[in-house]
């Protein structure tokens, strides 16, 4: 037997209605920016531009198919002749630019960064209400931070003067 789920039961678990009047799941990057978690950091860049930045990092992990290889370490030197021969070029150009935006991250920002742009899981605040807050924000400003880092990392293949945003 179906069981019907009301309006605010579907908003509660990250679905909203589009113009088209479907309902869709956000991602977990999509429902922070709603919750206003993506308006930390650095001034320069708004919550749409960190968004932006994090769907991006997230289309190049899902076109290059790390997520199957469990995101093995794609530069280390292979001595066994076993190469990714059998990948398409598509999916060898997404894995370098992955990779190459990997590298842009700052290692403490990365471990946010993975749960909620790559594995698309919540954060999960625990303690009282003051660690809450403290951890809310700490994970805020980390978040915001690597998407920072991202953004400058994707605007220096498209503009040559940088240093007077990043």
């Amino acid at each position: 037997m179906e069981e019907y789920i009301n309006k605010e039961e579907l908003k509660r678990r990250g679905f909203q209605r589009g113009k088209d009047h479907v309902w869709r799941q956000l991602s977990v990057l999509e429902q922070l920016a709603q919750y206003g978690w993506l308006d930390y950091g650095s001034r320069k860049f708004t919550a749409l531009d960190r968004l932006s930045a994090g769907k991006r990092f997230y289309s190049d992990f899902h076109a290059s198919g790390m997520q199957s290889l469990g995101v093995n370490d794609m530069e280390r030197i292979k001595v066994d002749g076993g190469g990714n021969d059998s990948a398409p070029e598509y999916v060898l150009m997404a894995r370098e630019r992955f990779v190459r935006a990997l590298r842009a991250i700052n290692p403490d920002f990365f471990p946010v960064i993975h749960k909620v742009v790559l594995e698309d899981k919540m954060v999960v605040l625990k303690g009282t209400e003051w660690i809450k807050i403290k951890q809310k924000t700490h994970l805020c400003t980390f978040l915001c931070l690597g998407l920072d880092e991202l953004i400058c990392h994707y605007l220096k293949k498209h503009i040559d003067n940088t240093k007077s945003l990043c």
